[in-house]
């Protein structure tokens, strides 16, 4: 097969998917339909290394959702899913001073200094 080297930043490397991650993966319907799920990486498979495929499993918000089949994909049909507003303050509040080891350190001199 043709290596393609796809640019794109959503897309996603087979050694970083783990097992309970959650993609989107891009499937093609019947009529050619392209339909865009969410899904969850139930099982990774090694048997075919290093072409590694997934068992997938989509994730719905609807009644009777145990029934969902799981399928069996590669990481090329999978992207990232977009930053959502929610990771978007998960990342920002990540980010306040006590996460950095360096201000923590200051921080915990202050403190010591003040009692």
């Amino acid at each position: 097969g043709v290596v393609e080297f796809n640019m794109n930043s959503k897309s996603v490397n087979p050694m970083e998917v783990k097992e309970g991650d959650e993609y989107c993966y891009q499937s093609t319907g019947e009529h050619g339909l392209k339909k865009r799920m969410r899904v969850v990486v139930v099982k990774i498979h090694r048997d075919d290394y290093p072409n590694l495929y997934f068992t997938i499993r989509e994730i719905t918000t609807t009644a009777g959702a145990s029934q969902q089949q799981e399928r069996q994909t590669v990481a090329s049909r999978l992207q990232r899913i977009s930053m959502s507003r929610e990771n978007e303050f998960n990342s920002n509040s990540k980010k306040t001073a006590t996460q950095d080891p360096h201000l923590h350190r200051i921080e915990s001199r202050i403190m010591q200094t003040i009692q």
